[in-house]
């Protein structure tokens, strides 16, 4: 998974959250958040997909070591992209900035990223 493709499915499920936090509490129900829980499951399964491959005759050590640098550089790959929405938001929101609502915040994000993107 690419950089890009980890921040879109980042800014989805924060655009999902907002949303749902932006809903009446009467109408937040089970289904919406097992929606949430859904979508967040799907993206930490594919983005953390091992991608290592051993050769026959690798030590287990070596093996240990070639997915525990997989799974490193892509749990970097998350939190750093998680980081980047928040503090995209948080400058927004420290700043004072009332006529750009969070929504408004992550669809920039998400056109930047696609303005970025190579593919």
């Amino acid at each position: 998974m690419t950089e890009a493709e980890t921040m879109r499915r980042v800014v989805a499920i924060l655009t999902q959250a907002t949303e749902m936090a932006a809903a009446p509490v009467d109408e937040i129900g089970g289904e919406r958040y097992a929606a949430q829980a859904e979508l967040v499951a799907e993206f930490v399964v594919e983005a953390m997909r091992p991608g290592t491959v051993a050769p026959a005759g690798t030590s287990p050590q070596a093996v240990a070591a070639a997915v525990a640098a997989s799974f490193q550089d892509r749990l970097g790959a998350l939190v750093a992209c998680f980081s980047a929405a928040f503090a995209s938001l948080a400058h927004h929101h420290d700043n004072g900035d009332t006529g750009t609502s969070s929504a408004d915040v992550l669809r920039r994000l998400a056109l930047q990223v696609e303005s970025n993107d190579p593919a």
